[in-house]
């Protein structure tokens, strides 16, 4: 067994045989089979092998979907068992307070959506990247006015800092005329080394 070629299984990570306990048995080598298929062929099994990927995620997503319908079905049984035993004042101070809850979330979902488009209004009229308004985004407005100007002070330092670092280099010597203009041939003279 030992000097031995492991078998090479099609699809398998290769490993090698370095460190592998010569006592195991191995399995037999197999010829590498070539496959030939035409165009069409090979157009037709891949149009198989996405039509069995695609019925199996279906499949995945039917199954996640009856697990959560039954779980909401139950939970609603439960809820209609709940409001049964109640006497009919209690039922609809009770439909009445999940109203008032569901109003209430609706209200504080229109008004962040609100608060949210003014945050992009802010952000565009002070030429800030309007893709942060999500994160500057605060309880209350004046939370998200100090946000926006902090954000805006970090903002332009960070661009001045890239800015002079960018820009640093070093100053052009000579190439002034007598007036104080700049006179570029002497400088790329200079340059060129004449």
């Amino acid at each position: 067994m030992p000097g031995e070629i492991p078998a090479v299984i099609p699809g398998a990570p290769v490993v090698k045989s370095e460190g592998l306990d010569p006592t195991l048995p191995t399995l037999p080598t197999l010829p590498a089979e070539k496959i030939t298929m035409t165009q069409a062929e090979l157009d037709a099994r891949l149009l198989s092998d996405g039509d069995k990927r695609v019925s199996q995620a279906l499949e995945t997503s039917r199954a996640k979907w009856d697990v959560d319908h039954k779980a909401a079905l139950v939970h609603e049984r439960e809820e209609a068992e709940r409001l049964a035993l109640m006497s009919v004042k209690e039922r609809e101070a009770e439909l009445e307070r999940k109203r008032e809850s569901q109003i209430t979330e609706r209200e504080n979902k229109l008004n962040r959506r609100e608060s949210q488009l003014g945050v992009i209004k802010t952000l565009d009229d002070e030429k800030l990247p309007v893709s942060f308004s999500e994160m500057l985004l605060g309880d209350t407005a004046v939370q998200t006015t100090a946000n926006i100007a902090a954000f805006k002070k970090a903002w332009q330092a960070g661009i001045k800092a890239e800015v002079d670092l960018r820009i640093k280099g070093v100053t052009p010597e000579g190439g002034t005329t007598p007036t104080g203009a700049v006179d570029m041939n002497a400088i790329i003279r200079k340059v060129a080394g004449r």
